[in-house]
């Protein structure tokens, strides 16, 4: 979309959408997809309930970041991305630490710099 210089909200043309989603379907007609089974209720109460959890985990160990602990977790389920910003002493590190922990995943950080002193400081590649 083209930056048209006015503070609107992006719109998505459907109709061009349906009709490539239609000639994909089309085109893909003739193999047989696999189906995929719709979650049950059963399973969308504990996917809630699993969620919550982990909400309620991360709550008790960053304490005063409400917002940004939801925010991530919505991130996370949707398959976005997250970029964490702040003043040092947020618990930025220690909530994405704690997030890899519940979840058994690698945890790695990144850390940038900015300003005339950015020069000084390289990163180890091999760590």
């Amino acid at each position: 979309m083209a930056n048209t210089g006015d503070n609107t909200y992006p719109t998505v043309d459907t109709q061009s959408k349906e009709t490539a989603v239609q000639e994909v379907g089309d085109a893909t007609s003739q193999a047989t997809a696999p189906k995929v089974e719709e979650p049950s209720e059963a399973d969308i109460s504990e996917f809630i309930d699993i969620t919550q959890r982990l909400e309620q985990e991360l709550r008790t160990i960053v304490v005063g970041q409400e917002r940004v602990i939801r925010e991530l977790l919505l991130a996370l389920l949707a398959g976005g991305h997250v970029l964490l910003e702040g003043v040092p002493g947020l618990g930025k590190t220690l909530l994405v630490r704690t997030l890899s922990d519940a979840l058994t995943l690698k945890f790695a950080r990144i850390q940038f710099f900015t300003g005339p002193h950015a020069r000084r400081y390289r990163w180890d590649y091999h760590r």
